[in-house]
């Protein structure tokens, strides 16, 4: 065994015993939630909630070193009405177990909840899965910390989420609270009545409680509790609306349509409505995801970017354990390791186990070795999850690599000057700060130290006005590394709609700004958008702006300038094999993120490669979704493709930048 392949053996050890550690719901060991040390006796050891560390008979037995040390006083015995240490010791046992129910779910799950077993289909106690425990490690965080719970998961296909959701509502409902009441609601009324059956046969197994049926066998009562549970669907979801609810379980939101009767959005907004956002209440929301533009999608991109109350939770299927398939012998893992696949090494990068990288090729092959349907039923991360219907350009273990240099901006806001045209709009030329949502993003102002020939390279893919239309993005590229061996780094963007000339004379005095930057702009739209108002009005905004700002780039075939023909600034994005059709430019790329070929920290950009495929029509662009962009894109595209046209920077002693002090914000 070479030493690479000793270190590959070992890593996959632990990352198996990391992944799947040993559990046991009963002594608490194995559990993601915080617990300490109880002693039974010289042999038993259990660890419990930390919260249950506040029950004062608990400290005071554990401060004597456990169970099997604690003695009992007189007074004691007498007030609890024992005889004898062993009197206690069978009291506390009960006593603590009783307890347990209320403070440790996974205690009671697999007391007192009962499931029907996915393979064998007999009635088992509810232990839970790994993945399981993770979700539950969030809802309980949340509780814990006396918050509303509210939680979206997004996840592999048959992870039981939905019985893990149900029955952590059932538990608040039996153990923690009473009076407390909640709906179910899945995509139709089939999977809503399979919900159903879950804590009805819970319930049934525990036998400490019992439902009937209040308006209709939609609407039940825990009686015991003077719990409601209303159970519905998207489709019908009359049953759902009541005034008094304290926790909501959505379910495969992902696969909710709407038609002309519901709309998701309004019946979640309708229902959640009536759940006051205090402790103990929970909204769950969980699906399996579909495309991008999907109500479940536009909930979870909220989510994630932490601009809802939902705290966002993604399972993938390397962190299930039935997802493994064992290997016959170490030399047979070993060989499957040399031959991975480009994809099999992203999901060794990514943390999988070559047991579940088997796994996951075997399942590939059982359904025809369909990617998207893997990637939508089985994601390995959260962005492969929304796959679209269109194949995706750009692969997903390159956008990871540029990813990794994604960060916060050092500067939000915009850049403006003493005027919007023409010479005063390269007077006084500042940044400003103090606009909320600003268009301009940096991660790099202007270097005015180092004094470089053809340093800043900038492009704009030119957007329309309204808020309906494409984005004008303006991208800038700092070419410094290349003098070192490096590559081109992206070092501001602004994105925004804006007329067609304005966004035109913005992106002058963002070029004006980073040194009197080389300003590609993309001619196509310019020419397409005036052709549909005024006639071709190309030759008047760019002529407009050349003698204001020289150094324009100019994609002018030779001919013309043989024929004393006018210069044609801009980019023409061509058709066909043209070095500049789209085709071309994404094709480059490719290639650039593939091989770490330039630096990139906008998320913006990540979220359209994430979205961007080749649509049934064979053309290429942004999956269809009222958010879908790919502006971004085709503006960094132009950049780095025209980068690789322009001379090496070079350092200079000439001085003539334009005057703008980048501490200058207002």
């Amino acid at each position: 065994m070479t030493d690479e392949e000793k270190t590959v053996y070992k890593e996959n050890a632990l990352r198996k015993q990391r992944l799947f550690p040993d559990y046991n719901p009963i002594t608490g060991e194995g559990s993601l939630e915080e617990r300490f040390a109880f002693v039974l006796d010289g042999t038993h050891t259990v660890f419990l909630p930390q919260p249950m560390l506040s029950l004062p008979l608990l400290q005071s037995v554990k401060k004597q070193g456990g169970l099997h040390r604690y003695k009992p006083g007189k007074r004691l015995l007498k007030k609890l009405n024992l005889s004898s240490a062993e009197d206690f010791r069978i009291f506390f046992l009960r006593s603590l177990s009783a307890l347990r129910l209320k403070y440790d779910f996974e205690y009671w799950a697999v007391k007192k909840a009962r499931i029907k077993h996915k393979e064998t289909r007999s009635i088992v106690p509810f232990k839970l899965d790994v993945h399981q425990r993770y979700i539950l490690h969030a809802l309980e965080k949340q509780r814990l910390a006396s918050k509303p719970i509210r939680l979206i998961i997004l996840k592999a296909r048959q992870l039981g989420s939905s019985t893990l959701s149900t029955l952590y509502m059932q538990w608040i409902t039996t153990q923690v609270k009473e009076n407390w009441s909640f709906a179910i609601a899945a995509h139709n009324q089939t999977a809503s009545n399979t919900i159903k059956r879950i804590f009805e046969l819970s319930l049934k197994y525990g036998g400490e409680f019992h439902l009937k049926n209040l308006d209709s066998p939609l609407v039940k009562q825990i009686t015991e509790r003077n719990s409601v549970i209303r159970i519905g669907s998207a489709v019908k979801p009359d049953s759902l609306r009541g005034e008094d609810l304290q926790m909501v379980h959505y379910s495969e939101v992902g696969f909710w349509k709407r038609t002309k009767e519901t709309d998701p959005e309004d019946l979640i907004a309708s229902v959640s409505g009536s759940v006051l956002p205090n402790p103990d209440t929970c909204i769950i929301m969980e699906s399996t995801a579909k495309s991008k533009g999907s109500f479940f999608y536009e909930e979870w991109d909220k989510a994630s970017r932490g601009e809802s109350s939902f705290i966002p939770v993604f399972v993938a299927w390397w962190q299930v354990q039935r997802y493994q398939i064992p290997f016959a012998s170490t030399e047979e893992l070993l060989r499957f390791y040399h031959n991975l696949d480009d994809y099999g090494k992203f999901l060794w990068k990514l943390g999988a186990t070559l047991e579940g990288i088997l796994w996951y090729k075997e399942k590939k092959s059982s359904l025809g070795n369909k990617t998207q349907k893997m990637q939508n039923e089985y994601p390995s991360t959260q962005e492969e999850a929304f796959t679209s219907i269109g194949e995706r350009v750009f692969d997903i273990a390159y956008v990871e690599n540029i990813k990794q240099t994604v960060r916060e901006p050092i500067f939000t806001g915009d850049i403006t000057a003493d005027g919007k045209k023409e010479k005063m709009a390269f007077e006084n030329i500042r940044f400003i700060d103090n606009i909320p949502n600003g268009n301009l993003r940096i991660w790099d102002f202007p270097d005015r130290e180092t004094k470089m020939t053809d340093r800043y390279l900038v492009s704009m893919d030119v957007g329309g006005r309204t808020e309906k239309a494409d984005y004008s993005v303006i991208r800038v590229i700092d070419r410094y590394w290349r003098t070192e061996g490096g590559v081109d780094e992206f070092v501001a963007t602004w994105r925004g709609h804006l007329d067609v000339d304005l966004a035109v004379w913005k992106a002058a005095q963002i070029a004006k700004a980073y040194n009197d930057a080389r300003l590609v702009i993309e001619r196509n739209t310019i020419d397409s958008r005036f052709q549909k108002t005024d006639g071709v009005h190309t030759f008047t905004v760019f002529n407009e702006l050349a003698p204001y700002y020289e150094n324009l780039y100019a994609d002018t075939d030779p001919q013309r300038l043989k024929e004393g023909l006018p210069t044609k600034y801009g980019f023409f994005t061509g058709s066909g094999s043209s070095s500049n059709s789209k085709q071309a430019i994404v094709d480059n790329l490719i290639a650039l993120m593939r091989d770490g070929g330039f630096i990139e920290h906008d998320r913006q950009m990540i979220i359209e490669c994430d979205q961007f495929v080749y649509k049934q029509d064979g053309t290429l662009g942004a999956e269809d979704g009222k958010d879908n962009h790919d502006d971004v894109i085709m503006a960094s595209g132009i950049d780095l493709l025209v980068s690789n046209r322009l001379p090496m920077p070079c350092l200079t002693q000439n001085d003539n930048y334009s005057m703008i002090n980048v501490s200058n914000i207002v």
